[in-house]
């Protein structure tokens, strides 16, 4: 059976074979006719891309393969900063005078479903779609991957992948991801940077961490393809990341440019096999990370320092063409990473990581130019950039050929998934702000999103059935910041209105963020309390050696002394479950976040906060059981404490 990718957006030569298979046979099997409606739709696509491209000159075609974000309307070193959340006339024209392929939004753009909708509406509107004259409607993109890495601020940010990871089921991962894409979609998103599909194989991971799913690559090759559906559901393309990989990385590629001295036979046993699994299955888009792998990329190119360094894989043709394009038959979109990252900023010129992302057969550049700067300086970087390309091809220094076939990619994929004609919305503006209001961080939605964070809940160690805290039993709960005492109480107060606890005076909240008393004040909580529970929020190792996880060491220490029951929650990265093991119970929920404000009548559809530390609470205290297992291994020293698939009930 001839393969889906390839025919829906396959060559012409691969066309016209099929066409002819198809012709030749009397009767068409059943295969036969779901080839030829494949042959009908990619045709119609290939004569569609082919008007637009006849209607674009060269300045078009390359502003068709550049996303810009549209981050800040007003941006100065001083500390003045505020986001677009509007679009002001001079970011009207200035969009109005280009062809770009999409923008890319962040939480400064999305400050309220009504607000974030009717910029989205704006922004389309205002790039003037016109296929007579080779302008598309733009790729509206975001990065809301769910858990830690959240753009949309009254949303659901929902449980993360690692707490997917932990709960291990296809049907939770298409569910989160339906919630996330039937949310973009009401704002008038149709591109999520999202998910991520790297193994996270190095607890020491400074970038990855909880965004991944766990550390089995056939884990991560399960999920992903439920949460791209899930985010397919409802029209939103999903951009699976970091390809090559970026889970065994010790740098973070924001800040520097990291090293991975593994071979490509390495790669294939382990970091491709989640995105190999991803393309047989139709995968739309996939992004590429800025990062060296000496051992298969050996071209050295000489840095803005003056030293020689390795090609990144962003901007290698040996990775993105030869193993990404040729080697996994990927034919869709190829995004850079943001291009603005120091590990690509501080080390090529612009029009040079151009050159060479476009040569390595990118065919989106993400985010070019940094949006740190007032509009007018933003606009003319922008220029600055467009021009630089443009002449590189009028040069001939990037062949024309390249250009074509990225922006002909990027049109049959907007054609598959509905956006060029996403502006014959039948819904007005206003009835779609009223769905944006209405369905965006809905009671429902964040009802679901707790199920679902609870279940993911793992236990990992309960010696003398210390879990559930039993009615009768007082506790105290530590926890590390104000945002998760907020939460911590929204998930006593809820328990008690929903008759789990008889009332809350039997729960006491300290917050390490109080940081005045807060010895005496939990010394006192301990001396009248059966149960402490201290909740451990470890972002990186660093975090094991802080004021907050030194108050926990006191905790357990003194918990010892006094003869109680210890537990602690770990709110984030599972590997401190090794530091904090002397505790007579370990709970990881994978996502440490709290919550701003806790709901009220008044705005509980609309208030953005994190499940994850509420499902712990909740389920330390007798609601719900723990369903997870360790989607990683935990180990201490050169050991392993916990095996993944570690998980323990109730």
């Amino acid at each position: 059976m001839l393969n889906k990718s390839i025919t829906r957006r396959g060559a012409l030569g691969i066309l016209g074979t099929t066409m002819t298979l198809v012709a030749c046979s009397g009767k068409e099997t059943s295969e036969q006719k779901t080839v030829n409606k494949d042959v009908v739709a990619t045709s119609a696509a290939n004569d569609r891309v082919k008007s637009i491209m006849d209607a674009m000159d060269t300045r078009r075609k390359v502003e068709q393969m550049i996303v810009p974000s549209l981050r800040y309307v007003l941006y100065s070193k001083d500390g003045s900063t505020s986001g677009l959340t509007e679009l002001v006339p001079k970011a009207r024209d200035y969009l109005g005078e280009h062809a770009f392929g999409g923008v890319l939004l962040f939480e400064e753009n999305l400050a309220g479903n009504e607000q974030a909708t009717r910029l989205i509406d704006s922004i389309q509107e205002a790039n003037a779609p016109d296929e007579s004259t080779g302008r598309v409607p733009l790729l509206i993109a975001t990065d809301q991957e769910g858990g830690a890495a959240h753009r949309i601020v009254n949303g659901c940010q929902l449980c993360g992948n690692m707490a997917l990871g932990a709960l291990g089921t296809e049907e939770d991962a298409r569910q989160a991801a339906s919630i996330m894409g039937k949310e973009l979609a009401a704002l008038g998103i149709n591109c999520d940077f999202a998910p991520v599909i790297d193994i996270n194989s190095n607890p020491n991971n400074p970038i990855i961490g909880v965004r991944s799913f766990g550390d089995s690559p056939q884990l991560v090759a399960r999920l992903q393809s439920p949460f791209v559906q899930g985010l397919r559901d409802h029209g939103i393309v999903g951009c699976l990341k970091h390809f090559p990989g970026h889970g065994d990385t010790s740098t973070d590629s924001h800040t520097g440019l990291p090293r991975l001295d593994l071979s490509l036979e390495q790669l294939r046993e382990r970091e491709l096999i989640p995105f190999a699994t991803a393309i047989e299955q139709g995968a739309d888009m996939m992004m590429v990370a800025h990062i060296q792998f000496p051992s298969i990329e050996k071209e050295t190119y000489t840095g803005l320092d003056g030293t020689a360094i390795n090609l990144p894989a962003s901007l290698s043709k040996t990775l993105v063409t030869d193993v990404l394009r040729t080697e996994l038959n990927f034919p869709g979109v190829i995004s850079t990473d943001s291009l603005i990252m120091d590990a690509i900023e501080k080390n090529f010129a612009p029009q040079e990581s151009a050159r060479m992302a476009i040569e390595a057969g990118a065919d989106i550049l993400l985010e070019p130019v940094d949006p740190a700067q007032d509009l007018d300086s933003y606009f003319a970087a922008l220029d600055n950039y467009v021009d630089a390309v443009v002449n590189l091809v009028e040069r001939e220094t990037i062949p024309a050929e390249y250009i074509d076939a990225a922006v002909t990619r990027i049109l049959l994929l907007k054609f598959e998934r509905n956006i060029l004609d996403c502006r014959t919305n039948p819904l007005s503006l206003e009835d779609r702000v009223a769905n944006a209001v209405q369905t965006v961080g809905c009671e429902a939605h964040h009802e679901s999103e707790l199920d679902i964070a609870k279940r993911a809940v793992t236990l990992v160690k309960n010696d003398g059935g210390t879990l559930p805290i039993q009615s009768g039993q007082s506790a105290v709960v530590l926890v590390g910041y104000e945002s998760q005492a907020t939460a911590a109480q929204y998930a006593v107060d809820r328990l008690v209105a929903q008759g789990t606890l008889p009332d809350a005076s039997a729960i006491t909240i300290l917050s390490a963020h109080d940081a005045t008393g807060i010895d005496t004040k939990l010394d006192n909580a301990l001396q009248t309390c059966t149960v402490a529970i201290g909740v451990s929020t470890m972002y990186d190792a660093d975090n094991l050696s802080d004021g907050r996880a030194k108050l926990i060491d006191s905790m357990l220490e003194r918990c010892e002394e006094l003869g109680i029951r210890s537990v602690v929650i770990s709110a984030h990265l599972p590997y401190d479950l090794a530091h904090f093991n002397r505790a007579d119970a370990l709970l990881a929920c994978y996502y440490g976040s709290g919550m701003k404000q806790a709901p009220s009548p008044s705005n509980k559809e609309n208030v953005g906060w994190a499940p994850n530390l509420i499902a712990a609470l909740c389920v330390a205290l007798g609601d719900g059981a723990p369903e997870g297992t360790l989607p990683v291994t935990i180990p201490q020293g050169d050991m392993t404490l916990f095996a993944n698939g570690t998980g323990l009930q109730y």
